[in-house]
């Protein structure tokens, strides 16, 4: 008699099981519709509606049927925010990093980003862009605003002064000492 209640325990905990499975796995679904997610972020939205047990097996599963790649996600991300979204590898890097995906994800992908478009050409058409829009810096503080802009778009430092230099010559005739030079 005890083995057949405890054979009914089990299955009735696996039924529960399967039952909290696929209520996980349709939230993962409707959450991945929406947007590209990294494993992290999906983890924080479904630990609300499960334990920690079972949502690490439906992200287990999710990348098995590659509906989930931090790799994949993270090149993405930071390809299209380089390219098309003016930003810098500093501010790709922070962005990658509060989304939850490895360090060495985060590094690898901008390596593989850094390979396709680099960053000197990526500032270069992020200010053609925007002088397009203002035509010109016309005096010193416009420019230190404009630089750190520059900056918090994660750019470097090194890299800004070159292609200001070269892009806004009139900006390059005034002092740079005053500018963090």
């Amino acid at each position: 008699m005890g083995a057949v209640r405890q054979h009914a325990f089990t299955t009735t905990s696996n039924m529960a099981e399967d039952d909290l499975q696929k209520k996980l796995m349709h939230k993962a679904g409707k959450f991945i519709g929406k947007r590209s997610h990294t494993r992290g972020e999906l983890r924080l939205r479904l630990i609300k509606f499960g334990d920690a047990v079972e949502v690490e097996k439906v992200l287990d599963r999710l990348e098995d049927e590659k509906l989930l790649n931090d790799a994949d996600y993270a090149y993405n991300f930071a390809l299209g925010r380089i390219v098309e979204g003016g930003w810098g590898p500093k501010r790709v890097r922070q962005e990658l990093r509060s989304r939850q995906v490895a360090p060495e994800v985060v590094e690898a992908s901008l390596k593989r980003v850094q390979l396709e478009v680099s960053e000197r050409s990526s500032l270069e058409q992020y200010v053609d862009r925007y002088c397009r829009k203002s035509l010109t810096l016309p005096d010193r503080k416009a420019l230190r605003k404009f630089i750190a802009h520059l900056q918090r778009r994660g750019f470097h430092d090194q890299i800004i002064r070159e292609v200001l230099r070269r892009k806004l010559p009139d900006a390059a005739s005034e002092s740079w000492r005053d500018l963090g030079e």
